[in-house]
């Protein structure tokens, strides 16, 4: 299976009366390109502080922002991105086989995470250095198309 890249979804968004803030709905079914097994949360970020720096081989992701500001950088295969996640519309979808690090903006911040598999630390499904991200990826077929949606 090739390595793909990432991807944005917007989720739609439904503002209710004033004061009231507003919605932001997924229906994983009909939007997200896999079955969602797994959420969790990342809460009070400082800025400047730093998640990820791994990849793993077999689950695929959607990242929200929840509050504050997320830089968030990926590299499949050669391909390397920075995406910006400031709103609660925005998923990035990043597939399995992806280096991702993830980098408060803001204090303060805080993410979801979506995901098709659930944890699993054992060795063979996380890829925790560059040295062996690199390796990893010489023995695969690197694409830059990313999911369908």
């Amino acid at each position: 299976m090739p390595i793909q890249s990432v991807g944005i979804i917007t989720a739609s968004q439904h503002l209710g009366e004033p004061g009231t803030g507003s919605l932001s709905i997924i229906e994983a079914k009909k939007i997200l390109p896999f079955s969602v097994d797994r959420f969790f949360i990342v809460t009070g970020m400082v800025r400047k502080a730093r998640r990820g720096g791994h990849a793993n081989k077999i689950v695929n992701e959607a990242i929200c922002r929840l509050s504050g500001s997320l830089n968030i950088h990926t590299l499949a295969g050669e391909l390397a991105e920075s995406h910006i996640l400031n709103t609660t519309t925005e998923y990035l979808l990043i597939a399995n086989g992806t280096w991702v690090e993830i980098e408060a903006i803001e204090d303060n911040t805080s993410y979801c995470v979506l995901a098709d598999h659930s944890y699993i630390e054992a060795e063979p499904h996380y890829i925790r250095t560059m040295a062996e991200y690199r390796a990893y990826v010489a023995t695969k077929t690197v694409s830059s198309s990313c999911f369908q949606v």
